[in-house]
């Protein structure tokens, strides 16, 4: 467990410039948005496309992570420490997640501010939803709905790990075949969707492994959903700690 952390560590001394370099970058694209667009509206649909960060940074960092070793040819070094691969790649993992959290809640800042500042009353809607949520016992379905999310993402991470370990192994065309591989597992998992039926067609909306019934009042979150895309993840994460362990370029 010390390796861990000593690992997770070195994550976090690796990474943390690129968290500041996105808050400035946020800062200042806000900054621009407040004093160059006048329309309300403008205001909020162009910081919504700030989400697009955490969004990118989940999707593709997985890549970079794994190729920043090799580039710089650490692997060596981290394959002499006394633990495994999967749990160099589980730092790395825990850190992304981290870094994308961290993401999420600066873009939503100037998100929210842009909205509340909409109009003279949007505070007190806001808190009106809230307190109407509450009232009637719904914020268990606000909570449904993060973890929705939270496990719509949870695998890209790994599935980026195993494609550019994938990639790294055949050597040639690197980029093309981790794409590939990338873009096949993702087929893969939405056929495999179809199949175990996660999607209830009677269900008036269906997204993310839940079902929202016609009256918008219920919201069912799918246990085969969650069980599938934990497992999806741990699984692809023990293969690739072992490919990382096995590869030697």
């Amino acid at each position: 467990m010390m390796h861990f952390w000593m690992l997770f560590r070195k994550e976090v001394e690796q990474n943390y410039q690129w968290v500041i370099g996105a808050a400035a970058i946020v800062l200042l694209v806000s900054l621009v948005i407040q004093f160059q667009i006048k329309e309300t509206e403008g205001r909020i649909a162009l910081s919504m496309l700030l989400l697009l960060l955490p969004f990118l940074d989940g999707l593709l960092k997985g890549f970079y992570q794994i190729r920043n070793e090799y580039a710089r040819n650490t692997h060596y070094f981290l394959r002499s420490l006394p633990t495994s691969g999967l749990h160099i790649l589980a730092s790395k993992y825990l850190w992304l997640a981290l870094e994308v959290t961290l993401l999420t809640i600066m873009v939503m800042v100037p998100i929210s501010f842009f909205i509340l500042n909409s109009s003279s009353g949007a505070f007190q809607e806001l808190v009106q939803v809230l307190q109407d949520l509450i009232r009637r016992n719904q914020m268990l379905d606000v909570l449904k709905f993060a973890t929705a999310v939270v496990l719509f993402v949870l695998p890209f991470p790994v599935i980026a790990y195993f494609s550019q370990l994938v990639g790294q192994r055949i050597g040639r065309v690197e980029w093309l075949i981790s794409g590939i591989t990338y873009l096949g597992i993702l087929w893969l998992q939405g056929t495999i969707y179809n199949a175990l039926g996660f999607f209830d067609q009677s269900s008036d909306v269906s997204m993310l492994g839940m079902q929202i019934s016609s009256n918008r009042e219920v919201i069912t979150l799918d246990p085969q959903y969650v069980i599938f895309q934990i497992t999806l993840s741990a699984l692809l994460l023990l293969i690739s700690g072992w490919m990382f362990d096995q590869q030697d370029l």
